[in-house]
């Protein structure tokens, strides 16, 4: 993690940790979590982004993105920090991943039959889930929903391997 840092803080000029809002839901499991840095902010504070309608799949980000930060990205190396989260105990290794508050948004308005369904998650967000292993993007919200519900209620670290 020192040396993901200091390249990051070479390449960026920035903190190479920030901090984000995310949760299950708009209501549970919201926390803060820490992300490696993988794209530059503006200095107004706000990241250059075009806010996507697709939670799943933004592939505005990728001209945003460097080499190393999509390397970053592709090999789950920009996860790592949050495993101060785990050791604190407001994550866990597999679980829900835990969606930024603007994506939760989208999801409750345009998905809310979906959206209840997170809403009755009882496990606490995870690094890692079936989806991030599993799941397909171009399937879609459900196979998320679906894949997440699977583990919420046969979780098992066997259905990860």
């Amino acid at each position: 993690m020192i040396l993901i840092s200091f390249a990051l803080f070479i390449q960026f000029k920035q903190s190479p940790i920030f901090i984000q809002e995310r949760g299950i839901t708009l209501n549970r499991f919201r926390y803060k979590i820490l992300k490696f840095r993988t794209i530059k902010k503006e200095s107004s504070n706000k990241f250059i982004v075009k806010k996507s309608t697709n939670i799943l799949y933004k592939p505005e980000l990728t001209s945003k993105l460097t080499k190393f930060t999509n390397w970053l990205r592709k090999t789950g190396l920009d996860e790592l920090p949050q495993l101060l989260n785990v050791f604190a105990g407001k994550m866990s290794l597999i679980g829900p991943r835990p969606l930024m508050l603007s994506d939760l948004e989208i999801m409750q308005q345009k998905h809310p039959e979906l959206y209840e369904i997170r809403e009755s998650f009882e496990r606490i967000p995870g690094i890692s889930g079936l989806w991030q292993i599993y799941g397909e993007r171009n399937k879609g919200i459900e196979n998320l929903i679906l894949l997440e519900t699977k583990y919420e209620k046969h979780g098992s670290l066997m259905l990860v391997i």
